[in-house]
């Protein structure tokens, strides 16, 4: 078997490339004291590197302490990406991927989340506008129960049909899981604004929806995550136990 490419880490952007196998290594050799096993040479290298060590610790610290994590799928006609994020109320870890191999891991200020949010969907301004095949007098577009899962479907020929059925310019599925809340919205950036796929009694429509209304819903993600001095409270209060 041919060697892999060792995980690399770029100390001016504070980023960690690696592929998924190596990603495994790191967080399982990560994680705290006396739970890890010996890990391979690649992964213990940097690890125990002085220049890097520390730097890639931090960096998957909210892998390991993270009540919350956001999925987020974008979806176009030629192209499905997955992106992830683990959240603490302080730092948060991005996953996006870099090829069909390799994924970048990056640490932002978790106050950035809802402008990183906007960014990987590709979120802008854009005035809502009726569409011509709107059937309904709120703006609805009623379309078939399955559109929205073969819109992100990892099958290219589902997918392209979905998109021609739809006319939208990409679809993005973003999903929040954490311990107090579930978020989870389907969105498609059109010419004609954004649409949200909702479905209800039975009946699966697209939805006008603003640029603002989305926003305001990654801002509040915020509003759900515990205060960083509420969460470090709680922590000296489990270690006191």
């Amino acid at each position: 078997m041919a060697d892999r490419t060792p995980p690399s880490w770029g100390p001016s952007t504070g980023t960690l490339r690696c592929d998924r196998a190596e990603l495994n290594s790191l967080i399982a050799h990560t994680r705290p004291p006396g739970t890890a096993s010996t890990p391979p040479d690649e992964t213990r290298a940097l690890l125990d590197h002085p220049a890097t060590g520390d730097a890639v610790r931090v960096l998957l610290q909210p892998v390991h302490e993270s009540t919350s994590q956001v999925n987020c799928a974008l979806a176009t006609p030629d192209q499905l990406t997955l992106r992830r994020a683990w959240i603490t109320p302080e730092n948060t870890t991005l996953l996006c991927p870099v090829d069909d191999v390799d994924a970048q891991l990056t640490l932002i200020t978790t106050s950035l989340l809802p402008i990183t949010l906007t960014t990987w969907v590709d979120l802008r301004p854009a005035p809502v506008r009726p569409d011509e095949h709107d059937n309904d007098p709120g703006g609805d577009r009623k379309i078939a129960s399955g559109v929205g899962e073969d819109l992100l479907s990892m099958d290219a020929a589902r997918r392209m049909q979905a998109f021609a059925v739809t006319g939208a310019e990409c679809a993005w599925d973003l999903e929040l899981t954490t311990a107090g809340a579930h978020l989870a919205m389907t969105i498609l950036n059109t010419p004609r604004g954004h649409r949200e796929i909702l479905t209800t009694a039975g009946r699966t429509a697209l939805h006008p929806i603003t640029a603002t209304t989305l926003f305001r819903r990654f801002a509040d993600i915020l509003a759900g995550l515990p205060r960083p001095e509420a969460a470090a409270a709680s922590n000296h209060a489990e270690a006191e136990a």
